[in-house]
Protein backbone atom coordinates (compact mmCIF):
# COMPACT_ATOMS: atom_id res chain seq x y z
CA UNK A 1 0.00 0.00 0.00
CA UNK A 2 0.77 3.41 -0.05
CA UNK A 3 2.55 6.12 2.05
CA UNK A 4 -1.20 8.06 1.72
CA UNK A 5 -3.46 5.05 1.82
CA UNK A 6 -1.63 3.55 4.76
CA UNK A 7 -1.99 6.70 6.84
CA UNK A 8 -5.82 7.35 5.83
CA UNK A 9 -6.52 3.39 6.91
CA UNK A 10 -4.53 4.30 10.54
CA UNK A 11 -6.21 7.42 10.46
CA UNK A 12 -9.72 5.93 10.41
CA UNK A 13 -8.29 3.11 12.90
CA UNK A 14 -6.99 5.56 15.71
CA UNK A 15 -9.79 7.95 15.34
CA UNK A 16 -12.04 4.84 16.23
CA UNK A 17 -9.83 3.51 18.67
CA UNK A 18 -8.91 7.37 20.65
CA UNK A 19 -12.90 8.09 20.27
CA UNK A 20 -14.00 5.11 21.99
CA UNK A 21 -10.98 5.23 24.80
CA UNK A 22 -12.25 9.03 25.33
CA UNK A 23 -15.81 7.77 25.66
CA UNK A 24 -14.52 5.46 28.14
CA UNK A 25 -12.98 8.45 29.94
CA UNK A 26 -16.27 10.59 29.52
CA UNK A 27 -18.33 7.70 30.99
CA UNK A 28 -15.90 7.99 34.07
CA UNK A 29 -16.60 11.02 34.37
CA UNK A 30 -20.18 11.23 34.24
CA UNK A 31 -20.57 8.05 36.74
CA UNK A 32 -18.02 8.45 39.20
CA UNK A 33 -16.59 11.74 39.07
CA UNK A 34 -13.13 12.92 39.28
CA UNK A 35 -12.35 9.89 41.65
CA UNK A 36 -13.12 7.02 38.94
CA UNK A 37 -11.11 9.33 36.22
CA UNK A 38 -8.12 10.00 39.03
CA UNK A 39 -8.05 5.85 39.61
CA UNK A 40 -8.20 5.01 35.59
CA UNK A 41 -5.36 8.04 35.17
CA UNK A 42 -3.32 6.28 38.05
CA UNK A 43 -3.47 2.58 36.73
CA UNK A 44 -2.71 4.32 33.10
CA UNK A 45 0.52 6.25 34.88
CA UNK A 46 1.66 3.17 36.27
CA UNK A 47 1.35 0.75 33.62
CA UNK A 48 2.05 2.06 30.53
CA UNK A 49 5.96 2.64 31.60
CA UNK A 50 6.53 -0.63 32.66
CA UNK A 51 4.72 -2.33 29.70
CA UNK A 52 6.58 0.52 27.08
CA UNK A 53 10.02 -1.09 29.07
CA UNK A 54 9.46 -4.41 28.78
CA UNK A 55 8.41 -4.07 24.76
CA UNK A 56 11.86 -3.09 24.21
CA UNK A 57 10.25 -1.49 21.26
CA UNK A 58 10.40 -4.76 19.33
CA UNK A 59 7.79 -3.74 16.90
CA UNK A 60 10.14 -0.52 15.89
CA UNK A 61 13.25 -2.52 15.50
CA UNK A 62 11.33 -5.41 13.45
CA UNK A 63 9.82 -2.71 11.13
CA UNK A 64 13.40 -1.06 10.52
CA UNK A 65 15.29 -4.19 10.69
CA UNK A 66 17.18 -4.84 7.57
CA UNK A 67 19.32 -7.65 9.15
CA UNK A 68 18.70 -11.78 8.59
CA UNK A 69 20.06 -12.68 12.27
CA UNK A 70 16.88 -12.84 13.77
CA UNK A 71 13.41 -13.91 12.54
CA UNK A 72 9.98 -12.97 13.81
CA UNK A 73 10.25 -16.59 15.84
CA UNK A 74 13.02 -14.86 18.01
CA UNK A 75 10.79 -11.33 18.25
CA UNK A 76 7.74 -12.67 19.08
CA UNK A 77 9.05 -15.40 21.84
CA UNK A 78 11.40 -12.32 23.65
CA UNK A 79 8.25 -10.39 23.83
CA UNK A 80 6.25 -13.31 25.26
CA UNK A 81 8.77 -13.55 28.26
CA UNK A 82 9.27 -9.82 28.64
CA UNK A 83 5.16 -9.97 30.27
CA UNK A 84 6.46 -12.38 33.15
CA UNK A 85 8.71 -9.72 35.14
CA UNK A 86 6.43 -6.79 33.51
CA UNK A 87 3.36 -8.50 35.14
CA UNK A 88 5.39 -9.20 38.71
CA UNK A 89 6.58 -5.33 38.88
CA UNK A 90 3.09 -4.29 38.06
CA UNK A 91 1.75 -5.90 40.73
CA UNK A 92 4.39 -4.51 43.19
CA UNK A 93 3.07 -1.19 42.06
CA UNK A 94 -0.46 -2.09 42.40
CA UNK A 95 0.37 -2.42 46.68
CA UNK A 96 2.80 0.57 46.98
CA UNK A 97 0.61 3.07 44.91
CA UNK A 98 -3.15 1.78 45.13
CA UNK A 99 -4.80 3.56 48.03
CA UNK A 100 -7.11 0.71 48.96
CA UNK A 101 -8.11 -2.96 47.51
CA UNK A 102 -10.46 -0.84 44.30
CA UNK A 103 -7.41 1.19 43.51
CA UNK A 104 -5.08 -1.73 43.35
CA UNK A 105 -7.78 -3.93 41.38
CA UNK A 106 -8.33 -1.08 38.44
CA UNK A 107 -4.35 -1.38 38.16
CA UNK A 108 -4.40 -4.71 37.55
CA UNK A 109 -6.99 -4.71 35.31
CA UNK A 110 -5.78 -2.18 33.43
CA UNK A 111 -2.02 -4.03 33.24
CA UNK A 112 -3.73 -7.28 31.88
CA UNK A 113 -5.21 -4.98 29.11
CA UNK A 114 -1.68 -3.66 28.49
CA UNK A 115 0.09 -7.13 28.58
CA UNK A 116 -3.05 -8.00 25.82
CA UNK A 117 -1.65 -4.95 24.27
CA UNK A 118 1.71 -5.79 23.93
CA UNK A 119 1.31 -9.34 22.29
CA UNK A 120 -0.78 -7.76 19.49
CA UNK A 121 1.04 -5.05 18.62
CA UNK A 122 4.12 -7.27 18.06
CA UNK A 123 2.16 -8.87 15.45
CA UNK A 124 1.30 -5.96 14.28
CA UNK A 125 4.37 -5.37 13.05
CA UNK A 126 4.77 -8.40 10.32
CA UNK A 127 2.00 -6.62 8.09
CA UNK A 128 3.27 -3.26 8.74
CA UNK A 129 7.03 -4.25 8.08
CA UNK A 130 5.45 -4.85 3.82
CA UNK A 131 3.06 -1.64 4.33
CA UNK A 132 -0.67 -3.38 4.65
CA UNK A 133 -1.32 -1.19 7.70
CA UNK A 134 -5.06 -1.78 6.97
CA UNK A 135 -4.80 -5.04 8.40
CA UNK A 136 -3.24 -3.26 11.35
CA UNK A 137 -6.30 -0.49 11.46
CA UNK A 138 -9.05 -3.45 10.92
CA UNK A 139 -7.12 -4.81 14.56
CA UNK A 140 -7.77 -1.69 15.96
CA UNK A 141 -11.07 -1.27 15.53
CA UNK A 142 -12.53 -4.70 16.42
CA UNK A 143 -10.56 -4.23 20.00
CA UNK A 144 -12.12 -0.81 20.56
CA UNK A 145 -15.50 -1.49 19.77
CA UNK A 146 -15.61 -4.75 21.87
CA UNK A 147 -13.90 -3.60 24.78
CA UNK A 148 -15.45 -0.15 25.25
CA UNK A 149 -19.06 -1.30 24.44
CA UNK A 150 -18.54 -4.62 27.21
CA UNK A 151 -17.34 -1.70 29.37
CA UNK A 152 -20.00 0.65 28.61
CA UNK A 153 -22.72 -1.83 29.31
CA UNK A 154 -21.76 -2.70 32.69
CA UNK A 155 -20.57 0.51 34.00
CA UNK A 156 -23.64 2.38 32.57
CA UNK A 157 -26.09 0.01 34.73
CA UNK A 158 -23.47 -0.93 37.81
CA UNK A 159 -21.40 1.91 38.23
CA UNK A 160 -18.87 -0.65 39.35
CA UNK A 161 -15.38 0.33 37.47
CA UNK A 162 -13.56 -2.91 38.80
CA UNK A 163 -16.53 -5.11 37.09
CA UNK A 164 -16.44 -2.79 34.03
CA UNK A 165 -13.16 -3.03 33.73
CA UNK A 166 -12.56 -6.71 34.10
CA UNK A 167 -14.64 -7.23 30.96
CA UNK A 168 -12.70 -4.44 28.99
CA UNK A 169 -9.35 -6.09 29.69
CA UNK A 170 -11.37 -9.63 28.91
CA UNK A 171 -12.16 -8.27 25.71
CA UNK A 172 -8.71 -7.18 24.78
CA UNK A 173 -7.45 -10.73 25.43
CA UNK A 174 -10.24 -12.18 23.63
CA UNK A 175 -9.22 -9.96 20.29
CA UNK A 176 -5.66 -11.12 21.24
CA UNK A 177 -6.41 -14.82 20.78
CA UNK A 178 -8.97 -14.84 18.33
CA UNK A 179 -8.25 -12.28 15.78
CA UNK A 180 -4.82 -11.22 15.73
CA UNK A 181 -3.08 -14.38 16.67
CA UNK A 182 -5.74 -16.21 13.74
CA UNK A 183 -7.07 -13.87 11.48
CA UNK A 184 -4.46 -10.94 11.26
CA UNK A 185 -1.07 -12.00 11.78
CA UNK A 186 -1.31 -15.50 10.14
CA UNK A 187 -0.74 -14.98 6.88
CA UNK A 188 2.40 -13.26 7.19
CA UNK A 189 3.85 -16.56 9.51
CA UNK A 190 6.30 -18.44 8.62
CA UNK A 191 6.14 -21.36 11.09
CA UNK A 192 9.27 -23.39 10.07
CA UNK A 193 11.22 -20.02 9.50
CA UNK A 194 9.84 -18.73 13.44
CA UNK A 195 11.31 -22.06 14.96
CA UNK A 196 15.10 -20.59 14.68
CA UNK A 197 16.73 -18.50 16.44
CA UNK A 198 15.37 -19.19 19.93
CA UNK A 199 18.21 -19.87 21.90
CA UNK A 200 18.84 -18.39 24.45
CA UNK A 201 22.00 -16.35 23.24
CA UNK A 202 20.28 -15.40 20.34
CA UNK A 203 17.29 -13.75 22.21
CA UNK A 204 19.42 -12.50 24.87
CA UNK A 205 21.13 -11.23 21.80
CA UNK A 206 17.90 -9.27 20.51
CA UNK A 207 17.30 -7.73 23.40
CA UNK A 208 20.69 -6.43 23.86
CA UNK A 209 20.47 -4.92 20.33
CA UNK A 210 16.89 -3.53 21.32
CA UNK A 211 17.71 -1.86 24.56
CA UNK A 212 18.89 1.20 23.98
CA UNK A 213 15.89 2.20 21.98
CA UNK A 214 13.38 0.16 24.54
CA UNK A 215 15.18 2.03 27.58
CA UNK A 216 14.64 5.27 25.08
CA UNK A 217 10.93 4.73 24.95
CA UNK A 218 10.52 3.98 28.59
CA UNK A 219 12.19 7.23 29.80
CA UNK A 220 10.10 8.90 27.35
CA UNK A 221 7.01 6.88 28.94
CA UNK A 222 8.09 7.95 32.41
CA UNK A 223 8.91 11.69 31.29
CA UNK A 224 4.77 12.11 30.25
CA UNK A 225 3.53 10.15 33.46
CA UNK A 226 5.72 12.08 36.02
CA UNK A 227 3.93 15.40 36.44
CA UNK A 228 0.91 12.86 36.90
CA UNK A 229 2.49 10.80 39.29
CA UNK A 230 3.54 13.85 41.44
CA UNK A 231 0.79 15.43 41.36
CA UNK A 232 -1.55 12.27 42.92
CA UNK A 233 1.10 12.84 45.40
CA UNK A 234 0.62 16.16 46.15
CA UNK A 235 -3.37 16.38 45.38
CA UNK A 236 -4.57 13.41 45.48
CA UNK A 237 -6.48 11.27 43.32
CA UNK A 238 -9.63 13.66 42.42
CA UNK A 239 -6.60 16.35 41.19
CA UNK A 240 -5.17 13.94 39.25
CA UNK A 241 -8.58 12.95 37.66
CA UNK A 242 -9.12 16.87 36.76
CA UNK A 243 -6.09 16.49 34.44
CA UNK A 244 -6.20 13.13 33.18
CA UNK A 245 -9.39 14.10 31.69
CA UNK A 246 -8.24 17.67 30.10
CA UNK A 247 -5.29 16.59 29.05
CA UNK A 248 -6.82 13.53 27.26
CA UNK A 249 -7.43 16.13 24.52
CA UNK A 250 -4.08 16.31 24.14
CA UNK A 251 -3.76 12.45 23.99
CA UNK A 252 -6.13 12.80 21.08
CA UNK A 253 -4.15 14.77 19.23
CA UNK A 254 -1.24 12.72 19.69
CA UNK A 255 -3.39 10.00 18.31
CA UNK A 256 -2.65 11.44 14.50
CA UNK A 257 0.83 12.63 14.83
CA UNK A 258 1.23 8.59 15.89
CA UNK A 259 -0.68 7.78 12.95
CA UNK A 260 1.82 9.88 11.17
CA UNK A 261 4.51 8.82 12.86
CA UNK A 262 3.82 4.88 12.31
CA UNK A 263 2.89 5.97 8.43
CA UNK A 264 6.42 7.41 7.61
CA UNK A 265 8.42 4.94 9.73
CA UNK A 266 9.35 2.17 7.10
CA UNK A 267 9.88 4.85 4.35
CA UNK A 268 11.53 6.78 6.37
CA UNK A 269 14.03 3.76 7.02
CA UNK A 270 14.64 2.88 3.30
CA UNK A 271 15.53 6.73 2.58
CA UNK A 272 17.90 7.00 5.46
CA UNK A 273 19.06 3.37 3.85
CA UNK A 274 18.96 4.86 0.09
CA UNK A 275 20.76 8.20 1.08
CA UNK A 276 17.83 10.04 0.07
CA UNK A 277 17.98 13.23 1.86
CA UNK A 278 15.25 14.76 -0.42
CA UNK A 279 12.66 12.49 0.67
CA UNK A 280 14.14 12.03 3.93
CA UNK A 281 13.73 15.16 4.54
CA UNK A 282 10.67 16.46 2.83
CA UNK A 283 8.82 13.54 4.81
CA UNK A 284 10.04 14.92 7.75
CA UNK A 285 9.48 18.52 7.21
CA UNK A 286 5.56 18.08 6.23
CA UNK A 287 5.13 16.02 9.28
CA UNK A 288 6.33 18.47 11.56
CA UNK A 289 4.59 21.28 9.67
CA UNK A 290 1.46 18.75 10.58
CA UNK A 291 2.27 18.56 13.92
CA UNK A 292 2.71 22.27 14.96
CA UNK A 293 -0.52 23.28 13.31
CA UNK A 294 -2.57 20.73 14.95
CA UNK A 295 -1.16 22.28 18.42
CA UNK A 296 -2.45 26.18 17.24
CA UNK A 297 -5.34 24.62 16.40
CA UNK A 298 -5.96 23.03 19.73
CA UNK A 299 -4.57 26.20 21.48
CA UNK A 300 -6.78 28.59 19.51
CA UNK A 301 -9.90 25.95 20.25
CA UNK A 302 -9.28 26.12 23.84
CA UNK A 303 -9.03 30.06 24.20
CA UNK A 304 -12.31 30.18 22.29
CA UNK A 305 -14.79 27.53 23.25
CA UNK A 306 -12.83 25.65 25.86
CA UNK A 307 -14.83 26.19 28.85
CA UNK A 308 -17.94 25.09 26.63
CA UNK A 309 -16.51 22.01 25.19
CA UNK A 310 -15.69 21.12 29.16
CA UNK A 311 -18.97 21.59 29.93
CA UNK A 312 -20.70 19.44 27.27
CA UNK A 313 -18.20 16.62 27.35
CA UNK A 314 -17.14 16.21 31.00
CA UNK A 315 -19.88 18.07 32.95
CA UNK A 316 -19.70 21.57 35.09
CA UNK A 317 -17.02 19.77 37.66
CA UNK A 318 -14.96 19.95 35.21
CA UNK A 319 -15.82 23.52 33.51
CA UNK A 320 -14.46 25.66 35.72
CA UNK A 321 -11.18 24.02 34.92
CA UNK A 322 -10.86 25.91 31.36
CA UNK A 323 -7.78 28.24 32.82
CA UNK A 324 -6.19 25.24 33.21
CA UNK A 325 -7.20 23.99 29.39
CA UNK A 326 -6.10 26.88 28.01
CA UNK A 327 -2.27 25.80 29.34
CA UNK A 328 -2.76 22.47 28.32
CA UNK A 329 -3.79 23.89 24.49
CA UNK A 330 -0.47 26.10 24.39
CA UNK A 331 1.57 22.97 25.52
CA UNK A 332 0.26 20.76 22.90
CA UNK A 333 2.59 22.56 20.03
CA UNK A 334 6.01 21.19 21.21
CA UNK A 335 4.82 17.80 22.90
CA UNK A 336 3.13 17.22 19.36
CA UNK A 337 6.09 18.14 17.64
CA UNK A 338 8.23 16.04 19.82
CA UNK A 339 5.82 13.02 19.60
CA UNK A 340 6.48 13.33 15.82
CA UNK A 341 9.84 13.33 16.44
CA UNK A 342 10.37 10.72 17.72
CA UNK A 343 9.18 8.51 15.03
CA UNK A 344 11.81 9.66 12.69
CA UNK A 345 14.94 9.07 14.84
CA UNK A 346 14.74 5.63 15.15
CA UNK A 347 14.38 5.62 11.60
CA UNK A 348 17.64 7.31 10.48
CA UNK A 349 19.71 3.91 12.58
CA UNK A 350 20.62 5.37 15.92
CA UNK A 351 19.31 3.96 18.82
CA UNK A 352 21.57 5.10 20.75
CA UNK A 353 20.64 9.16 19.64
CA UNK A 354 17.41 8.06 20.91
CA UNK A 355 18.41 7.39 24.28
CA UNK A 356 20.11 10.54 24.86
CA UNK A 357 16.97 12.13 22.93
CA UNK A 358 14.59 10.71 26.02
CA UNK A 359 17.11 11.23 28.69
CA UNK A 360 17.02 14.50 28.28
CA UNK A 361 13.78 14.79 27.95
CA UNK A 362 13.03 12.70 31.52
CA UNK A 363 15.41 15.32 33.01
CA UNK A 364 13.69 18.14 31.74
CA UNK A 365 10.10 16.30 32.99
CA UNK A 366 11.70 15.51 36.26
CA UNK A 367 12.82 18.99 36.72
CA UNK A 368 9.83 20.94 36.07
CA UNK A 369 7.86 18.32 38.04
CA UNK A 370 9.84 18.35 41.04
CA UNK A 371 9.31 22.86 41.27
CA UNK A 372 6.03 23.45 39.91
CA UNK A 373 3.67 20.64 40.78
CA UNK A 374 4.04 21.05 44.61
CA UNK A 375 3.36 24.98 43.91
CA UNK A 376 1.03 24.85 40.97
CA UNK A 377 -0.80 21.81 41.48
CA UNK A 378 -2.24 20.58 37.95
CA UNK A 379 -1.34 23.52 36.63
CA UNK A 380 2.26 22.78 36.81
CA UNK A 381 2.02 19.44 35.69
CA UNK A 382 0.82 20.73 33.09
CA UNK A 383 3.95 23.29 32.24
CA UNK A 384 6.18 20.72 33.22
CA UNK A 385 4.60 18.12 30.62
CA UNK A 386 5.02 21.59 28.45
CA UNK A 387 8.99 21.13 29.10
CA UNK A 388 8.90 17.69 28.26
CA UNK A 389 7.59 18.73 24.90
CA UNK A 390 10.41 21.07 24.23
CA UNK A 391 13.14 18.94 25.74
CA UNK A 392 11.54 16.28 22.84
CA UNK A 393 11.58 18.40 20.03
CA UNK A 394 15.60 18.73 20.16
CA UNK A 395 15.48 15.56 18.42
CA UNK A 396 15.29 17.56 15.17
CA UNK A 397 19.41 18.32 16.24
CA UNK A 398 20.34 14.62 16.57
CA UNK A 399 18.15 14.14 13.14
CA UNK A 400 20.36 16.65 11.45
CA UNK A 401 23.49 15.36 13.05
CA UNK A 402 22.82 11.75 12.15
CA UNK A 403 22.10 12.65 8.46
CA UNK A 404 25.53 14.60 7.95
CA UNK A 405 27.05 11.42 9.71
CA UNK A 406 25.47 9.50 7.11
CA UNK A 407 26.25 11.94 4.34
CA UNK A 408 30.00 11.97 5.39
CA UNK A 409 29.76 7.91 6.08
CA UNK A 410 28.83 8.13 1.94
CA UNK A 411 31.25 10.33 0.73
CA UNK A 412 34.21 8.33 2.29
CA UNK A 413 32.31 5.26 0.25
CA UNK A 414 32.18 7.02 -2.99
CA UNK A 415 36.19 8.69 -2.61
CA UNK A 416 37.14 5.02 -1.95
CA UNK A 417 36.28 3.48 -4.85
Amino acid sequence: MTLKKNFIWMLLSQGVFSGLQWLLVILLARGGGAEHVGQYGLALALTTPVQIFFNLSLRTVYVTYRGEDHSFGTFWRLRLLSLIPATFLIIALAFIFGDGPQVRLVILLVAIAKMAEASSDMLYALPQRVNQMDKVGKSMMVRAIISTALFALLYWTSQDIVLSLACYAAGWVGVLLFFDRLVMAAPYRDKNAERHGLSGSTLFSLAKHAMPIGLASFATAIAINIPRLMLEQSAGTAELGIFAALTYFILLGSMVVNVLGQAVRSPLATAYEQANGKRFWAIIGTGSCIAIGMGIIFWLGTLLIGEWVLRVVYGSEFAVHSTLFCTIGLISMPVFLGTFLGFCLPSAGSYQLCLYAALFSLIASFGASMILVPVQGAEGAAWAYGWFGCAASLQMLLLIRQWLKRASMKNRSVSNR
